[in-house]
């Protein structure tokens, strides 16, 4: 019986190997027409995302690279051996350069579970491939073993075999909230409000073969491995789904020697199964079907390049232009992103099937840039995976309902009725909420909470009349406290949000009020110069008058044609304030920085950006634009443009925060920056008036501890005290008399000391170290 075993799985190892393995040939097709493209769609040549728009690119075996010269097409030879050039950039100690092999990403599975049991079931079989490898899946919730009425996410990588970024994608994101939870606000909340699905690798047997047969990484094996019976293998798994399969031969193949073959029969094959049995068994809302490369974030329709009507198509461009504002990809229909027809593919019969599920609004992100191809640098792996968090975690918050505060209104009637909130008084706030998420929300109130010690609330929450998935509100009845007539006139009140609709938790995040009048720290009208830097150059800053500029090449609304200042002096900075021009230059091939002096903030805390914009800048695919502080050591990025495009036509407000850089720096300073652009579309740039950063002024008093006394509690003795002011480190000072000198025996950031000895004759007390 043991010689019958060892011969059979000889046999199954030689039937996986019996295809031989043939390197390919990256070409570019440098003279072609729209009808030779899609005759070569309809051949079931391997086209990947290209380099030009106009010039397709494929990977080819030798015999198809003769046959194309043979018929006349032109070509250029991109990599002559594309194994050879990603195997040559990878590491070559390790097992697929770098990359997991299945076996590895099925132990880091494991070991991520062991991280954090609590919140995350061990990884589960969805199903088996036609060479018997499991699909893996692991659930992340507050309770993960059980199911819960909560929104559902599903990510999931390598449909095909040689995208092996996609699993350490999925890995990654496991990773962080796996190691955040409890620590982090947004994945805590995220969390305890989602159940969020993960099944990294969906193409076990293509992505092994790939491991077998170019085992230091960079083997081009696409399919799954069913043997076709005629002497080929391979089933495209992205082209199997029911939706639409087969709809015509340019986005899919009836051929078995295809790349994008499409299987015998919609759903003929056990991954692709398993992937629809687990979609169909959960009801998921949101989900992303991983691929690489091209710097992309995909919708449908895949099959025929429309869209969605509405207002899905509506909803879809929201999501996935807040999705791509964490990376810059593209977004859009398959076809208007990278130029071809896909049907039977995951996210058209994840959002088009609704007979058997209900929609699920998928998206594929295309991981990685031209450069990274489908083997990218092994150093990059992290780089790519963190520039898809940010839209993984926004995914997880369009599952459900989320509504975040956007401002509050401030009512100080009931006091000196200045508009500021002031010590002593009793204020009112009606809270200004948007709903960010792609889900009507009804049933809508908030509750607001803040450890500040100096305000009492009368009423903590308030009611919103319902809201459209793309609207806003405020609140219907507002929020009311008290501000203590013992608090200092100089601080901060931090409000926490937390937000109910649909019937369950739909959302939270954080506002501050001051309390006090804040302070010009510095101030710039530009009447006069103040000592800005990186005036002129090839980013055209320039302080000058506003002389409405129309711009060169007729994209976009012009320049102002009046400053914002009430003084009259009509000066402003900005990008080309020519009357003839007006707009900044094309093909910046870097930034260009317009930066303030110094401002000194070394005593002033809650310190505020404040200016008045007039802003056209085309979306961040091409041009881009951006806001820095000087952190004293730092540079760091507080804004940049997104993937909307900004064409104002008036002067508009921007209040920034600053306080995490500005506080307390004696070095702080605020720079503009334009560029990189492109060569085509050009708006009017930058236009800043009435620059001013604000701050309260440093307390110069510290209030005194209170109420210090000694506690008896569960056999030992504490010495407590109260404190209320955002101060968190004590010195526990002794003495022998009341009148010292004291001697300081501890630091403490706690309201307690637990090594109190009451058998010590003598006197305590507890000082702020300010």
């Amino acid at each position: 019986m043991r010689s019958l075993a060892l011969l059979s799985l000889l046999l199954i190892a030689t039937v996986c190997l019996a295809e031989p393995y043939q390197n390919h040939t990256q070409v570019r097709f440098t003279d072609i027409d729209q009808a030779q493209i899609e005759r070569l769609w309809r051949s079931g040549y391997d086209l990947v995302p290209p380099l030009y728009p106009d010039q397709p690119e494929a990977i080819l075996t030798a015999a198809e690279l003769a046959a194309l010269r043979d018929v006349g097409y032109e070509m250029e030879i991109v990599h002559a051996c594309v194994e050879e050039y990603y195997r040559n950039r990878l590491d070559p100690d390790r097992d697929m350069g770098g990359f997991y092999t299945f076996d590895e990403a099925v132990a880091q599975m494991d070991a991520l579970y062991a991280m954090n049991p609590a919140i995350c079931t061990q990884r589960f079989s969805i199903g088996t491939t036609h060479e018997g490898r499991h699909l893996w899946c692991m659930k992340i919730s507050d309770n993960p073993g059980v199911s819960e009425d909560e929104p559902r996410t599903l990510i999931d990588g390598i449909h095909h075999a040689r995208e092996p970024i996609t699993i350490h994608v999925c890995l990654h994101t496991m990773e962080y909230l796996l190691t955040n939870y409890g620590t982090d606000d947004l994945v805590t909340w995220l969390v305890n409000n989602r159940e969020l699905y993960f099944v990294p690798v969906v193409n076990p047997d293509g992505y092994e073969y790939n491991r077998q047969t170019n085992p230091g990484g960079g083997g081009m094996w696409r399919k799954n491995r069913r043997n076709n019976g005629d002497g080929t293998y391979g089933v495209d798994p992205n082209r199997n789904y029911g939706y639409q399969w087969g709809y015509d031969n340019n986005g899919s193949s009836p051929y078995t020697d295809s790349e994008t073959y499409r299987g015998p029969y919609a759903f003929s094959e056990p991954c692709v199964i398993a992937v629809r049995d687990l979609m169909e068994s959960v009801e998921f809302f949101t989900a992303d079907h991983y691929h690489s490369y091209s710097d992309l974030v995909i919708h449908p329709w895949g099959y025929n390049g429309g869209y969605p009507s509405q207002p899905d198509y509506d909803r879809y461009t929201a999501l996935t232009d807040s999705m791509v504002a964490f990376n810059g990809y593209l977004n859009g229909n398959g076809y208007e992103t990278i130029g071809y027809y896909t049907n039977g593919d995951a996210v058209d019969w994840s959002y088009g099937e609704e007979f058997t599920k209900p929609k699920v609004f998928a998206v594929t992100s295309e991981v990685g840039g031209y450069s990274d191809g489908f083997w990218p640098d092994p150093s990059n792996i992290p780089t790519l995976c963190e520039e898809n968090l940010g839209g993984n975690l926004f995914l997880f918050k369009a599952a459900g309902p989320w509504l975040v505060t956007t401002g509050t209104i401030i009512d100080d009637s009931a006091g000196n009725g200045n508009g500021e909130v002031e010590p002593g008084e009793t204020i009112s706030i009606d809270v200004e909420a948007v709903n960010a998420g792609i889900l009507d929300v009804t049933g809508i109130s908030c509750t607001v909470s803040s450890d500040c010690p100096y305000i009492t609330f009368i009423d903590n929450s308030a009611s919103f009349a319902d809201m459209a998935w793309n609207g806003s509100g405020s609140s219907t009845s507002p929020v009311v406290f008290e501000v203590s007539g013992a608090a200092p006139n100089n601080f901060v009140i931090e409000l926490a949000w937390e937000y109910t609709g649909n019937g369950i938790p739909a959302g939270f995040n954080y506002s501050s009020i001051m309390v006090g009048q804040p302070v010009e720290v510095f101030s710039d009208d530009f009447s006069s110069d103040l000592g800005w830097t990186g005036y002129g150059g090839s980013g055209e800053w320039q302080r000058g008058t506003a002389n409405g500029g129309t711009g060169h090449d007729g994209y976009g609304e012009p320049d102002p044609s009046s400053d914002h200042s009430p003084s009259g002096d009509d000066y402003l900075i900005g990008n080309d304030l020519t009357s003839g021009d007006g707009d900044y230059s094309p093909n910046l091939s870097q930034t260009y920085w317009l930066t303030t002096p110094v401002i000194d903030c070394s005593n002033y805390t809650a310190v505020t950006l404040e200016f008045w914009r007039w802003l056209g800048l085309e979306r961040n695919t091409y041009d881009h634009g951006y806001i820095d502080v000087y952190d004293g050591s730092n540079w760091v990025n507080v804004w940049a443009n997104l993937a909307t495009t900004i064409d104002e036509t008036s002067w508009n407000l921007i209040e920034m925060d600053v306080s995490g850089w500005a506080d307390g720096n004696a070095a702080f300073r605020v720079r503009f920056g334009i560029g990189q652009t492109d060569t085509a579309w050009e708006f009017c740039g930058w236009n800043i008036d009435d620059f001013a950063v604000m701050g309260l002024e440093e307390v110069t008093f510290v209030p005194p501890v209170e109420d210090l006394d000694i506690v008896y509690y569960d056999g030992d003795v504490y010495l407590v005290w109260s404190y209320g002011y955002p101060y968190s480190s004590f010195q526990i000072q002794y003495a022998d008399n009341p009148y010292g000198p004291f001697t300081t025996v501890a630091t403490t950031s706690e309201l307690h000391w637990e090594n109190f000895d009451p058998a010590d004759d003598g006197f305590y007390r507890v000082v702020v170290v300010n």
